[in-house]
């Protein structure tokens, strides 16, 4: 079965701005992400590179990634071999992809796909990692929080070779990030294109702290000590949509999933209360971490953030199969697990976390900065869940 329809369409952003050999942009060098790393000086791929490399992805073995790919995802009966368009929107210059938005436009529907691709030295050392983790959480263990995978591969342009991979499209989910909109007031800005940048009423943003830490906890495995890291509001892992002021969340990125305790650890409930902690406090102290705007300084969440994270967290344990937590009440014995545990050693573990994480300079100056306080959050907000 051949493909008979013409070639792709090449697009920045949306369809305003077309992009063919013939535009001034096609021989220009792609700008990095903000966090553009020393191993990345020698960054010297062209658009004209990307769409190229992204075509030869599409068309390999004609097409079969995305033919396969179209006939997962849709929803009726159409030959994923007669698109009446192919367009490929580059969305964004990000920490370690340069994603593309895949549109494929058919008689009966619209189908969409993100194709991930890795042109920086930070990204190709990640890639293969990430889908494995990806491909995990979505066929084995059935996570419905992260976009399914469609096929891994790599795109030829001239000499280079260019590492990428086919996923789902999350319609109406935006990128958000702190924003200062008064001197001492930060909110949550949505960044959307299309109709505008919103911010988040407070209710809105409770939930989306809690959702966060809900779905950060139920990737977590209590028994295997497996776990999603590292994840960075900053680097916009965490999606949202909005329809009639109810909030949805996803993650759309897993760039690690592994046990956070070595082979040979004895499994019984005090090694398991004792790697939980290492898991929450390391969620707790996370989740309030940001970058003002997506690109300016760090940021610290306001204390609000602790609660939801603790509500969020214990919500994800009490739903947990049976099979997971091997029949163990994991939210109850965690409770009061923390309860019983006093305000300094709850400290020194938090200190030894961030020491082991090996956080950036930058971070770990704004979390010494604030974790006394936020362990007392932590300890005031399990007394505010039995108010």
């Amino acid at each position: 079965m051949h493909v008979t329809t013409p070639g792709f369409n090449f697009f920045l952003y949306d369809r305003s701005q077309p992009v063919s050999e013939d535009s001034p942009v096609w021989n220009r060098k792609l700008p990095s992400g903000w966090n553009y790393r020393v191993e990345d000086t020698d960054f010297s791929v062209s658009y004209g590179d990307y769409f190229t490399a992204v075509q030869s992805f599409l068309e390999e073995n004609n097409h079969q990634i995305l033919r396969e790919a179209v006939s997962l995802q849709s929803r009726k009966n159409i030959s994923p071999d007669q698109p009446l368009s192919k367009n490929v929107y580059l969305e964004k210059h990000g920490a370690l992809y340069h994603p593309s938005r895949i549109e494929l436009i058919f008689r009966e529907e619209t189908i969409q796909f993100v194709l991930n691709v890795a042109v920086s030295a930070s990204g190709r050392k990640i890639i293969d990692q990430e889908y494995a983790a990806l491909t995990r959480l979505c066929k084995d263990l059935h996570c419905p929080y992260i976009p399914a995978v469609y096929g891994k591969g790599s795109g030829r342009a001239g000499q280079g070779s260019y590492p990428m991979f086919l996923g789902q499209w999350l319609e109406g989910f935006h990128e958000f990030h702190l924003s200062e909109t008064s001197p001492g007031k930060r909110e949550i800005v949505v960044w959307d294109m299309v109709s505008g940048n919103r911010y988040l009423s407070d209710k809105q943003a409770k939930q989306l702290y809690r959702k966060a830490a809900f779905i950060l906890t139920s990737c977590y495995h209590p028994i295997t000590f497996e776990h999603i890291f590292p994840w960075h509001h900053a680097a916009g892992d965490f999606v949202v949509g909005l329809q009639d002021n109810l909030l949805d969340l996803r993650l759309i990125t897993v760039r690690g999933y592994s046990s956070l305790r070595a082979d040979n650890v004895d499994i019984n409930l005090q090694s398991i209360l004792e790697t939980m902690l290492v898991f929450f406090l390391t969620l707790s102290i996370r989740m309030r971490i940001d970058r003002l705007d997506g690109v300016k300084e760090l940021a610290w969440a306001d204390d609000f953030s602790v609660q939801e994270t603790l509500n969020g967290f214990f919500e994800a344990l009490e739903t947990m199969p049976e099979e997971t937590t091997r029949g163990i009440p994991l939210a109850e014995c965690f409770e009061y697990y923390l309860f019983s545990m006093e305000e300094k050693n709850l400290l020194s573990v938090a200190e030894e976390i961030v020491d082991h994480y090996h956080t950036q300079v930058i971070e770990r100056k704004i979390i010494q900065e604030n974790i006394e306080a936020h362990i007392a959050c932590i300890k005031q907000g399990l007394i505010n869940r039995h108010l």
